[in-house]
C-alpha cells in the first residue's frame, strides 16, 4: 500500500517501484510474454466482419468491436439520421423563403440563426398620431404611436371635448383610451346615489339605501354593524327569550325560580336521581317529569327531579318512556309522591347541613 501523495515517503516508494519495473522488463522471457498478451488483446478488441455487415445509413462496411456483434450503424451521427428520417419535414424559411429539413418535433421557423437574428430586428413604417409624419420602427417597437418624446408631450397638452352624464355639462380631458363620463366626483357619486336599492332594516325598520354591486355578494338586512349584532338575540334568533335568561322565560312559571330548584335538589341530598353521581361544580337540572313547564301555577302534579347533564339530554327522547319511569321512582321513595322541601323544612335542612351545598 502506497503512502499518502505530496509526501517523501510517497516519492521514496515511486522510486523503488520505477527501478522494480526495469529489472522485469530486462529479463527478455517476461518482455516476449507481455508483448503476446497486448497482442492478443487488440486481436479480440476489433473484429472483421463480411462486406455483407454494412451500415444501415450510410451503406459503409462495418468493423465491429469485440462484444458489440449486434451493431448496426458505423456511428451515433448515423444512428440518429437514420431514426429522423422517417420523422423529417420539409419547411421555408420566414425570412428568406428557403426551404430546410427539420424534424416534426421541432419548432424551428428559420433556415438559420442569421435569419432569425434578422426577423426580429424587421422594420416596419407608423403614422405619428399628433403630427402626422411617418416613422419607422421594429417589430418589438409596434406600441409606440408617436415618432418623438416632444410629439407625445404636445398630445398630452391638447385636451378633448366631454360632456358629463349626470349634469350635462361639457369639460376637457387629456386623451385616453377610456373615455371620461363624469366632470366631477361629485357627479359620479350622484349617479351612484340615484342606482342605489331601497330596503328595509329586520331589526329597526329603517330604510337604507344599498348599491346592487354589494347585493351580489351577499344579501344585507340591516342598516347597520349594531342591528346585525341584535338580530342574533332578538326574536328572529331561535334563543332569543325577550331579553332575560332561558330559565326566566315566559314558557316557565314564576314560581319555577331558583330558590324552588335548590329546594328539589336538597331534597334528593344534591345527587342525581338516575344515576346517583353527586353535585360537583356544575349545578344539577331540575327535569319536570310531565314535562309541564307552568306545573306550579296551573295546579297539576309537582313531579320534577334533579338530573346530571348527560341524563337530562336522555330525556328528550322517548318522553312516554322517561315520563313513566321516574313517575314509578318518585312513589317507591316516597308513597305520597314528594319532590322537594317546603320553605320551611330547606331553612331547618340549611341550619342541620350548613356544608353540604357544593
Amino acid at each position: 500500500m502506497l503512502p499518502k501523495k505530496d509526501t517523501d515517503a510517497y516519492k521514496v516508494a515511486c522510486e523503488h517501484l520505477s527501478i522494480a519495473m526495469k529489472r522485469r522488463w530486462a529479463d527478455p522471457e517476461y518482455k516476449k510474454n507481455q508483448i503476446e498478451k497486448l497482442a492478443v488483446a487488440r486481436k479480440k478488441r476489433v473484429v472483421h466482419h463480411d462486406i455483407n455487415i454494412i451500415c444501415l445509413n450510410c451503406g459503409k462496411p462495418l468493423m465491429l468491436q469485440y462484444g458489440r456483434r449486434h451493431q448496426k450503424y458505423c456511428d451515433q451521427k448515423c444512428c440518429k439520421e437514420y431514426q429522423r428520417k422517417d420523422k423529417n419535414q420539409l419547411r421555408e424559411c420566414e425570412f428568406c423563403g428557403n426551404t430546410f429539413i427539420k424534424n416534426l418535433s421541432s419548432k424551428a421557423r428559420f433556415c438559420s440563426r442569421d435569419c432569425a437574428n434578422k426577423s426580429h430586428i424587421q422594420i416596419q413604417m407608423k403614422k405619428c398620431e399628433n403630427c402626422g409624419k411617418g416613422f419607422v420602427v421594429t417589430k418589438c417597437q409596434n406600441i409606440k404611436r408617436f415618432c418623438s418624446p416632444k410629439c407625445y408631450g404636445e398630445s398630452m397638452l391638447k385636451k378633448e371635448e366631454h360632456f358629463c352624464k349626470t349634469c350635462g355639462k361639457s369639460f376637457l380631458t387629456v386623451p385616453s383610451r377610456k373615455e371620461p363620463i363624469h366632470c366631477s366626483r361629485k357627479c359620479q357619486l350622484e349617479e351612484t346615489e340615484q342606482n342605489k336599492l331601497r330596503r328595509v332594516c329586520l331589526v329597526c325598520g329603517n330604510e337604507f339605501k344599498i348599491s346592487p354591486k354589494c347585493l351580489k355578494e351577499r344579501p344585507y338586512d340591516f342598516c347597520s354593524r349594531e342591528c346585525r349584532y341584535k338580530s342574533k338575540c332578538r326574536n328572529i334568533s331561535k334563543a332569543w327569550y325577550g331579553g332575560v335568561s332561558y330559565d326566566d322565560s315566559p314558557q316557565y312559571c314564576e314560581k319555577f325560580n331558583a330558590k324552588f330548584k335548590e329546594r328539589v335538589r336538597a331534597f334528593r341530598g344534591y345527587m342525581c336521581f338516575e344515576c346517583g353521581i353527586p353535585q360537583n361544580g356544575t349545578k344539577l337540572h331540575v327535569h319536570h317529569v310531565h314535562y309541564d313547564k307552568k306545573m306550579c301555577c296551573n295546579g297539576s302534579p309537582r313531579d320534577v327531579v334533579p338530573l346530571c347533564t348527560s341524563c337530562h339530554s336522555k330525556t328528550n327522547v322517548n318522553r312516554d318512556y322517561w315520563e313513566d319511569h321516574f313517575t314509578e321512582r318518585i312513589y317507591e321513595h316516597d308513597p305520597e309522591g314528594k319532590c322537594f322541601f317546603t320553605k320551611d323544612e330547606f331553612s331547618d335542612w340549611l341550619s342541620l347541613n350548613s356544608g353540604a351545598i357544593t
